[in-house]
């Protein structure tokens, strides 16, 4: 057994300060060892697949991170580990632990995964070991994870069985979080009635942006591919697949570079897949993150089909869960950036039929190392 202490020293000194994660039992000392250290920054997830995002957004931010769950949530994180972290070759460290373990004593809705966990990691090409039991042996793995980031740019699990980690037993939260803006602002602007096509707002945003300090991440499906076709610049990222995980992947971008603005693009379809994303961001309260939804009420990329969206007042969900700034509006300006964020901008967009987007040929594991050098 290690004291957690011990563990998040060394990964300390690897660079790794900053956690995010969905808690278990055999994780409680080390995620209250985390929370009550001053160093580090802890960002709870809704999800273990937005864990992963968020890891993921901290190292296109040029450092590192790590996801911890427990093992029955490592479907949640499949996602975006086979088509976020894979193609786009981000390396990210999971914490993953082993409840229903052969031969020990478990809630019976474990029993499955605690058979499985180990070759679900190997299935999905994520190589592993077992959590570290001596403190003496925490070095020469941290070694091993940092050899592997180096030569594969690729993710390594931590497997962690029962009581293999300890602590003081006293969760300490010494930063008050501010878990919802003392203040929320709610703006319209509407130019007549008609809807604007999703070309016009993202036309609209690079011209706003093209000399400002910023970033633009899209959503999986058509945004990306609309953004490329008007305009291929480096501070641009375009999401494939890991449907619904942009705006967590946003949210450890703009965590790692506060002094960038960080713009989301989303889509209303994506946006209802992971809706728990709005809660840690309302939460979070980033200063430098802004959300743009282009709402056409249907998966417009996959044949048209009706979203929910059209019965769901998605704005009225980021009011809730906290956002600073409300905008529902059909063009945007720069003034929508001046205030600081989080803010939320919803937008009604022309559904587009039979149009041909051209896919990006720059491949995605360009496109972070590219992001990567941009923010040096």
């Amino acid at each position: 057994m290690i004291k957690a202490k011990s563990f998040i020293n060394i990964a300390s000194d690897y660079g790794f300060n900053t956690y995010s994660g969905v808690p278990c039992s055999f994780l409680t000392p080390l995620i209250n060892e985390v929370i009550s250290d001053d160093r580090l920054e802890y960002i709870p997830a809704s999800n273990e697949g937005d864990a992963i995002a968020i890891a993921s957004g901290v190292w296109l931010g040029n450092k590192r991170g790590i996801a911890m769950m427990q093992n029955s949530g490592l479907g949640n994180a499949v996602s975006p580990l086979t088509s976020l972290n894979f193609p786009f070759k981000i390396p990210v460290l999971v914490i993953c632990t082993l409840r229903g373990e052969i031969g020990l004593r478990d809630e019976p809705q474990h029993e499955l995964m605690g058979q499985i966990t180990t070759q679900l990691f190997e299935k999905i090409k994520v190589p592993w070991e077992y959590f570290p039991t001596k403190t003496s042996d925490l070095k020469s793995t941290f070694r091993r994870v940092d050899k592997h980031f180096k030569m594969t740019s690729r993710p390594f699990a931590l497997i962690m069985k029962k009581g293999t980690c300890k602590n003081k037993n006293r969760l300490e939260q010494k930063r008050k979080r501010n878990y919802r803006a003392a203040r929320i602002n709610q703006f319209n602007y509407f130019q007549g009635t008609q809807k604007p096509t999703r070309r016009n707002i993202l036309s609209s945003l690079i011209a706003i942006l093209e000399s400002k300090n910023s970033i633009i991440l899209t959503t999986t499906g058509f945004s990306g591919r609309e953004l490329y076709k008007i305009k291929d610049n480096r501070n641009q990222f375009y999401m494939v697949g890991s449907m619904g995980c942009v705006p967590s992947l946003g949210l450890g971008l703009a965590i790692s570079q506060p002094s960038l603005k960080v713009f989301i693009i989303d889509g209303d379809g994506a946006a209802l897949m992971r809706l728990g994303n709005f809660a840690t961001i309302g939460s979070q309260q980033p200063k430098n993150y802004f959300h743009l939804l282009l709402d056409n009420e249907s998966h417009e990329s996959t044949g048209g089909q009706n979203t929910y969206s059209n019965a769901i007042d998605l704005a009225g969900i980021a009011f809730a869960c906290g956002y600073k700034n409300i905008i529902r509006c059909n063009f945007i300006k720069s003034t929508f950036f001046d205030s600081t964020g989080p803010t939320f901008i919803h937008i009604k967009t022309k559904s587009e039929k039979n149009i041909e987007l051209p896919r990006p040929s720059i491949t995605p594991a360009e496109q972070a190392i590219r992001l990567r050098d941009y923010l040096k």
